[in-house]
């Protein structure tokens, strides 16, 4: 019995103005029951009182790139496959979420932005439209850093967290010219939901939004290497296309069990990293969008231990 008392807990906690906070202080890091996911995230993602802005959409499918849109939303709902009747409705949520978020927000689509794949686990929470809409509108506001483009900043700062943690690692990436936007792009733009299951997803996710920390993808990413460092620095004679192809493709493997070891130790390395990675770091990624975010430049082994000698 004394197992499910958090369960009790966190459902009176939902009953009344929960937030974020109370919400990792009873789960500290357990998965979420699939009935209470929807609640849990609309509390963590501070939009359970938000208005009905779907309400706003005209249902006019008019932009310029509109038949892309809904051409990538068919490609990859054809590649799930749900049965027919299930596939119409999810296109449908697909194309018409996205189609107002444009229009709200006043944004491009362009294909391979990680905005589907990122949709599609929030559409398994089986909530209306307009809840939908605005958990996609939260998580890419709090969560998706500016920049996801090759050679963006947020390839850049990856690349001094792996110099940072494994200088090895990094060293032999830099040597094959292997740049972190070639290989992990899509973890960054959707929070790994292209590579890995929707269990996983949904697991990693419930971990991810009690957190509430936006820095906790690029240690997730960083995990992703530590754990396969071995076998990466094994491949130093592979071809480039070879060893891009396995880095990216390594997210792939986890399983629901592994997830909590894994946020773990994110966490672990979030922890062992100076506080001023985030610091300095804060605007640049995670500023408004309409804030032009500064060049970060590349920088060397030796700049990066120079500057551990000053800050640890």
């Amino acid at each position: 019995m004394d197992d499910n008392l958090w369960l009790i807990e966190l459902e009176s906690a939902l009953l009344d103005d929960c937030n974020v906070n109370d919400i990792y202080a009873i789960c500290r890091g357990k998965a979420i029951p699939e009935s209470l996911r929807p609640d849990v995230w609309q509390v963590c993602l501070d939009v359970r009182h938000k208005s009905d802005q779907m309400s706003l959409f005209n249902e006019i499918f008019d932009l310029p790139f509109q038949n892309t849109l809904r051409e990538d939303c068919q490609a990859i709902v054809d590649r799930i496959g749900n049965d027919d009747e299930d596939k119409v409705s999810v296109i449908s949520d697909l194309e018409s979420i996205l189609t107002f978020y444009c229009k709200n927000r006043n944004f491009l689509y362009e294909s391979d932005n990680g905005w589907i794949e990122l949709l599609l686990p929030l559409l398994a929470l089986k909530l209306n439209r307009s809840d939908t809409y605005n958990l996609f509108e939260a998580i890419r506001d709090t969560y998706i850093p500016k920049g996801c483009k090759p050679k963006g900043n947020v390839f850049h700062v990856f690349r001094l967290l792996i110099l940072y943690h494994d200088p090895e690692l990094c060293t032999m990436l830099d040597t094959k010219k292997i740049t972190p936007d070639l290989y992990s792009m899509q973890w960054f733009q959707c929070l790994f939901a292209s590579s890995c299951s929707l269990t996983v997803i949904l697991s990693m996710w419930d971990l991810y939004f009690q957190h509430a920390d936006p820095f906790m993808v690029f240690f997730l990413a960083l995990i992703i290497l530590v754990n396969g460092r071995d076998l990466i620095l094994e491949m130093k004679d592979a071809t480039k296309e070879d060893l891009i192809k396995f880095l990216s493709n390594m997210p792939c493997a986890l399983e629901p069990d592994d997830v909590v070891d894994f946020c773990s130790l994110a966490q672990y390395y979030s922890v062992k990293t100076p506080s001023s990675f985030k610091t300095d770091f804060l605007k640049a990624l995670y500023g408004s969008q309409g804030e032009k975010a500064p060049h970060i430049e590349p920088c060397s082994v030796s700049q990066v231990s120079k500057s551990n000698t000053t800050i640890m």
